[in-house]
């Protein structure tokens, strides 16, 4: 009896991973960076937030398409403070559904700088964006963690990123 309850409950969990990998989601997320290497010297952490949206390709494939906005806050060095690095970053990719639950995701794209630009740091422009990561997802909840790099005159922003999003 313990079989059969047990091979219900994970027909019923496939049918409803299955059926929520439709052809097309959109949805907002929230998002925490938290700076890695050279740049958690001058930033403490970041916050954000944007829209996706998922295009499923084939059976275990989709490409995405992300906008948001986030802030690096500066730290303060000694009598001088950085100042805080606003970005919208645009990014494109695929994500490869490993499992009903379980996706693999790689972004690519471009972070525009809007932040204030000082004698120091120069914020104009933007940088390329390279983001491999991993998710979970069940039903419309979407949870993620990442690895953001932005490559700028030689210089590389990193970042753990963990974002937390809804599909519809």
């Amino acid at each position: 009896m313990k079989k059969i309850m047990i091979a219900l409950l994970l027909t019923a969990l496939y049918s409803q991973a299955a059926a929520q990998w439709k052809s097309f989601d959109i949805g907002p997320y929230g998002e925490v960076a938290i700076p890695t290497g050279l740049v958690s010297g001058d930033f403490k952490h970041g916050l954000g937030g944007g829209v996706t949206a998922d295009i499923r390709i084939v059976e275990r494939w989709a490409a995405t398409l992300s906008v948001g906005y986030m802030e690096l806050k500066g730290q303060h060095l000694g009598a001088y403070k950085v100042p805080d690095l606003g970005t919208i970053p645009l990014r494109a990719g695929v994500k490869y559904r490993a499992s009903p639950f379980f996706y693999l995701k790689m972004d690519a794209g471009w972070a525009a700088y809007t932040g204030k630009s000082s004698g120091i740091n120069d914020y104009d422009g933007g940088a390329p964006l390279f983001s491999p990561g991993i998710g979970f997802r069940i039903k419309g909840l979407d949870l993620q963690a990442k690895y953001e790099i932005w490559i700028d005159d030689d210089v590389a922003n990193r970042f753990i990123g963990l974002k937390m999003g809804w599909n519809f």
